[in-house]
């Protein structure tokens, strides 16, 4: 990953944005200014095709990849639509979905399902919700691209599970390993996985994994 050091006279900040769009790998950049959510909400406003999370004071700006991950996403983010539909008031939520947790960063998940009893803590019916919702997920997906490096993305999810997710999966689809995280246990690592089951955080929910290695290997 490449660190775009700040630059008082320039905005380091739309630099990397431009850098990220035209050469599609993340970039960690420290602003000239304290990251609020509003400063990320603006952000996002403003710049199409970019997800902006936060860590130690620095902005990780990221885009579409040129990999096979957005295929991947997609197709698990269907299964878990497909899986939860009767859950009206619950949300299955993609790259628009960011989230910050009382004391932790801000992250935007590749794929997460939130109740309807969770959105309700922070945002009764009908109310406006902000850009990056003050609390976890119960589930949260993260698929690895090839500019992730693979201790990072575990240190997230362990961060995830930390602040208040019940089921995490990490996706590595260059090793065909998916890593499963819970709060208080240990990762559970399973190598090309035909299925995975996601119970009991997520009921009846059970992933066709031989899809998505037909999706990485193409």
């Amino acid at each position: 990953m490449v660190t775009a050091v700040a630059d008082p006279i320039t905005d380091p900040v739309a630099d990397a944005i431009d850098k990220v769009l035209a050469e599609h790998r993340p970039i960690r950049v420290r602003p000239n200014c304290p990251i609020t959510d509003a400063y990320l909400t603006a952000l996002t406003e403003h710049h199409e095709g970019i997800w902006l999370e936060t860590d130690r004071e620095e902005l990780i700006i990221s885009g579409a990849t040129a990999d096979n991950v957005p295929g991947i996403s997609g197709d698990l983010s269907r299964q878990v639509s497909t899986s939860r539909i009767e859950d009206i008031l619950s949300q299955t939520r993609g790259h628009d979905g960011g989230y910050h947790p009382p004391g932790w960063e801000a992250r935007i998940p590749d794929i997460s399902w939130i109740s309807a009893a969770r959105i309700a803590e922070f945002a009764p019916a009908g109310a406006p919700k902000p850009a990056y919702w003050p609390i976890a997920p119960e589930f949260v997906i993260e698929v690895r691209s090839r500019n992730d490096s693979l201790p990072s993305q575990q240190e997230k999810m362990v961060g995830w599970t930390t602040h208040g997710v019940l089921l995490g999966l990490l996706v590595d689809p260059t090793n065909h390993n998916v890593h499963i995280y819970r709060n208080g246990q240990e990762q559970q690592i399973l190598h090309r996985p035909a299925q995975v089951s996601c119970e009991p955080e997520m009921p009846g929910l059970t992933l066709d994994f031989a899809r998505i290695w037909l999706i990485a290997d193409a």
